[in-house]
């Protein structure tokens, strides 16, 4: 914007230039997480250790939390890990966690159903961004 200013209509005239710029906003925080199909049982304690990726289009701390169960006819187990991840921009971060029963429960070879969510703080929205997996993990005891 130009503009031109006299002062109770008097000579000279201020004249001058306003200049605005509106630069893009930064990209929001995207991510991904990805959870393997297989996993590993515990001899020791019975948890089940699972693993996957995460991904990230910008370096963020990242929290996983998962609740894994399985039924069977002797009843079900259920396990739950919460663990941290620094993912970094442009490849697949590989995770691993255990998840943890009650004492005296223990996951058993087979199937077992694993509700994971990621989560990272995007500083523009002023929010945590989250993204949910389901996933059927095939579980079997550790050699």
């Amino acid at each position: 914007a130009t503009f031109e200013q006299h002062c109770n209509g008097a000579e000279p005239a201020a004249r001058g230039e306003v200049h605005i710029a509106n630069p893009p906003p930064p990209p929001l925080v995207e991510i991904g997480l990805s959870v393997g199909s297989t996993g590993t049982i515990s001899r020791e304690n019975g948890a089940a250790t699972l693993h996957g990726t995460v991904t990230c289009n910008q370096p963020k701390s990242m929290e996983l939390i998962s609740f894994v169960r399985q039924d069977s006819r002797a009843g079900g187990v259920l396990g739950t890990f919460i663990t941290q991840v620094e993912c970094t921009e442009g490849a697949p971060v590989a995770w691993t966690a255990e998840a943890v029963t009650a004492e005296g429960f223990s996951f058993r070879n087979g199937d077992a159903v694993a509700e994971t969510q990621a989560q990272a703080f995007d500083p523009v929205l002023g929010m945590v961004v989250t993204v949910d997996d389901t996933t059927v993990v095939r579980l079997k005891k550790a050699k």
